[in-house]
């Protein structure tokens, strides 16, 4: 799992998108936060837990 606190500016929104791949660079699906977080407030969030066979993630934080 991946637990990320994310936090948005006054007027923008933000997310978290984790990935997931395995040894050999097959992906093995993602997940985003939901909702995301608007307009000068934050919020917890905590990812599903990683698949079987996961050998690598990334986190990556977007804004809209």
């Amino acid at each position: 799992m991946t637990t990320a606190t994310i936090g948005a500016e006054e007027g923008e929104c933000a997310f978290i998108v984790v990935k997931w791949w395995n040894t050999s660079g097959g992906s093995l699906g993602s997940q985003r936060s939901v909702p995301a977080v608007c307009d000068g407030t934050s919020g917890d969030w905590i990812s599903k837990a990683a698949p079987a066979g996961a050998a690598r993630v990334q986190v990556s934080m977007g804004r809209s």
